[in-house]
């Protein structure tokens, strides 16, 4: 069996890893650009089981053999990137940050980081340009596939020769429908976990057995390779973050994939159909060469980039990160890759090889273990600076009261807050920012001998009928509870509504009551979902109070003041500012106007007391944090906001004062 070289096969290279590379730098068109990992499963699926075949055929097969040609192809240049990022993330990172870098370090030596990734991908984790490792979650799922599957075809291809190729296909359809299957319930895992995306490398696997008819004629060939570079380049432009993906849509650009692929096999290459003849164009061959490097080291420097910049990224920050990514894709190839991969210059003996491969995985593993265990050594920072959701004391109290709201759709009695000796009087209801100000709320309403109910749920806003479809939550089921406990006590008099109003995407979400329909205007989905939940409060008796968004800082107040620190620039200078709050707050500030002026509901602003006399939000206060995060309020800050309320309780506590006089 022989296995000819196919540029195109390079060229199909290099449109997964530009389209990953736009993707990520925001380049327009390229929304979505996140296919072309599913690009590279598919081809790293048949060129690594064409070698396969061809060495058991022989009678060749060595599984050692095997992980060594792997070793040299993989580790190189993933480990210089790695201890690029752990050298830089000590200089550059602050604690919490290093902390999770130390994390990804370990786990990306060992291929598990779309493990840990996937656990740390709820609501509240770090961003995704604070996790510079983010990206070797596709190598895990790769080098998971590379441990199993040499295996299993040579123990099939020993037992069962004749059935192999059907075995592999009943395997691919059981991936593929459970990626189907659960898509809804589970999409972080469909997302990250080998299981649901082997489907993906057994296409390119199956292609490489050549069971299926080649395209004989060269109009098939054309239609065929012409279709799989359309439906590639369709679900980079259609496709976006708000694609329920993988599941069903990644069917399309491995379709793709494959035809490219398969139009290529057993075709001399001048007679290749229109879509390989394009992908041979030597600039794409070229980038192919080097997409290996390119994919490992673009990540890194746009998450450095994003992280240590306190302006808005734009097209020029873009146009920086793909030159220096090509340019460090271009040396790491010829000067890491290169020499490695050949065995001709660099370790030439395989007992070698191995020896200082897992000599270098021992210090990676253990370096990123010493960094995470010593909490990515806070001495590094600005004295005092550690502030977190870990740490922060309103938030460790939150942690076991957000899981007792999963039982108020089943009675559970949601928390209380303020004082003991009162009656309920009161609600806050809203996402993680109305969470944020319960803190301080509780101990103004002890001042003024009050309490109400903490209803406030993480990540789901208070708006009725409005369904995330891509959420953690079931926030249609979660807010009519909310509803159906607020009727079922009229006591409650008064309901406090906050909620993150800049940040609701209107093309996540679906309204139940068709009055919203998906990818319409935020003014139109806040209007219509906020106007319902009022008026709804409004028909039960309620008073209804809506608390306006926080200032968002640039970034967390740790690394506010780490880059302060490394770079020598005052704090007031990194800092967001009152136009900065205005201009990502105009829509919701005018449909909270909008409303307000229709409904009689009071509206509390407490970026007011957030943005200093020259209009800058700081992260601190006295010297104590405000923020645990770029937007939520630590325990200090919810206190230091926490006055807005006080002619609010003040009503409710006189309210209490003449019913106990009765």
């Amino acid at each position: 069996m022989k296995i000819n070289y196919r540029p195109d096969i390079d060229g199909l290279r290099a449109v997964a890893v530009l389209s990953v590379l736009f993707f990520h730098t925001e380049i327009p068109g390229f929304s979505g650009g996140f296919v072309g990992v599913d690009v590279f499963f598919v081809i790293s699926g048949y060129l690594i089981t064409l070698i396969l075949l061809k060495d058991i055929e022989e009678d060749k097969f060595s599984i050692i053999r095997f992980y060594e040609k792997r070793i040299r192809r993989i580790y190189p240049a993933l480990f210089a990137v790695i201890f690029f990022i752990l050298i830089a993330g000590f200089f550059f990172m602050a604690h919490d940050a290093f902390d999770a870098l130390g994390e990804s370090v370990t786990a990306a030596t060992l291929f598990w980081s779309n493990i840990l990734f996937q656990k740390q991908s709820g609501y509240f984790e770090a961003p995704s340009f604070q996790k510079p490792l983010l990206h070797t979650w596709s190598l895990a799922i790769e080098e998971q596939y590379y441990v199993i599957f040499p295996l299993l075809l040579s123990l099939l291809h020993k037992f069962i020769k004749k059935h192999v190729f059907n075995v592999l296909l009943i395997i691919w359809a059981i991936s593929f429908g459970l990626s189907i299957y659960y898509i809804y319930d589970y999409q972080r895992a469909t997302f990250y976990f080998l299981q649901f995306r082997a489907w993906e490398l057994l296409t390119g696997t199956l292609l490489a057995f050549h069971a299926l008819p080649s395209f004989k004629s060269e109009r098939l060939r054309d239609a065929a390779s012409l279709t799989g570079l359309i439906l590639i380049l369709g679900s980079v432009y259609f496709y976006s973050e708000n694609t329920l993906f993988p599941g069903l849509s990644a069917f399309i650009p491995v379709l793709g994939s494959g035809l490219i692929i398969h139009s290529g096999i057993n075709i001399d290459q001048k007679e290749y159909g229109i879509g390989n003849r394009i992908l041979r164009f030597k600039p794409f061959v070229a980038i192919g060469l080097i997409s290996y490097s390119l994919y490992l080291w673009h990540w890194p420097i746009l998450a450095f980039e994003k992280y240590l910049i306190f302006w808005p990224y734009g097209l020029t920050d873009a146009v920086i990160i793909i030159a220096l990514s090509l340019a460090f894709a271009f040396f790491s190839w010829k000067y890491i890759e290169q020499p490695f991969r050949s065995g001709k210059t660099m370790l030439q003996q395989r007992g070698h090889l191995f020896a200082v491969a897992l000599t270098v995985m021992f210090i990676s593993a253990a370096s990123g273990r010493i960094v995470h265990l010593q909490q990515g050594m806070p001495w590094r920072n600005h004295p005092g600076a550690v502030v977190s959701m870990k740490t922060d004391p309103a938030w460790i109290d939150h942690k076991t009261k957000d899981k007792w709201l999963d039982g108020m759709k089943n009675g559970n009695q949601p928390p209380v807050i303020g004082s003991p000796e009162s009656k309920p009087s009161f609600a806050l209801w809203g996402d993680s920012h109305a969470v944020a100000l319960a803190e301080g709320l509780e101990k103004r309403a002890l001042a003024y001998n009050v309490s109400g109910y903490n209803i406030s749920r993480t990540g789901v806003r208070p708006l009725l009928g409005m369904d995330r479809m891509r959420g953690e939550h079931d926030e249609v089921g979660h807010n009519d509870a909310v509803i159906n406990f607020l009727r079922q006590h009229p006591e409650v008099k008064t309901v406090i509504m906050a909620a993150e109003w800049s940040d609701i995407p209107s093309t996540s979400y679906r309204d139940i009551y068709d009055q919203f329909h998906q990818g319409e205007s935020q003014e139109k989905l806040l209007s219509i979902g906020l106007s319902r939940s009022v008026d709804t409060l409004r028909s039960m008796g309620k008073d209804v109070i809506v608390v306006m968004d926080v200032p968002r800082l640039k970034k967390d107040p740790n690394s506010l003041l780490f880059i302060s620190k490394r770079l020598n620039i005052p704090i007031s200078v990194i800092s967001s500012n009152k136009e900065d709050y205005f201009e990502l707050n105009k829509i919701p500030f005018k449909a909270i106007h909008d409303i307000s002026e229709n409904r009689n509901i009071t509206v509390l602003h407490p970026e007011k007391i957030l943005l200093d006399s020259s209009g800058k939000a700081l992260p601190m206060h006295s010297g104590k944090f405000l923020y645990v995060d770029d937007n939520h309020l630590s325990a200090y800050g919810s206190a230091y906001v926490s006055r807005i309320f006080s002619s609010i309780l003040s009503h409710l506590e006189q309210a209490n004062y003449q019913i106990n006089k009765l």
